[in-house]
């Protein structure tokens, strides 16, 4: 029988793995018109509304449509109706 041979992890494996895991538990900057119509609950032509009511403002990338996290919080903020003490 042949002899199974493990390989060690080397330092820089372990820190990039590292890296890519918060990475990935970082929410985006950037909110695709898909991620913003699942924040909101609401269709596509909902979201497009809100934009071209200057609602919600946008970023071109590549001629794609992106929404700044931190517009569609404030958005959100600016619409939240309820008790004061609502946590944000």
């Amino acid at each position: 029988m042949g002899q199974v041979h493990h390989r060690k992890s080397s330092s820089t494996a372990v820190a990039r793995a590292g890296a890519t895991e918060r990475a990935l538990m970082k929410p985006s900057a950037l909110l695709t018109v898909a991620q913003t119509m699942h924040d909101l609950q609401c269709c596509r032509a909902t979201v497009y509304n809100l934009i071209a009511d200057g609602e919600l403002s946008v970023v071109k990338v590549a001629g794609g449509t992106r929404i700044k996290r931190t517009n569609l919080e404030a958005y959100i903020n600016r619409n939240t109706i309820g008790a004061k003490d609502d946590a944000a």
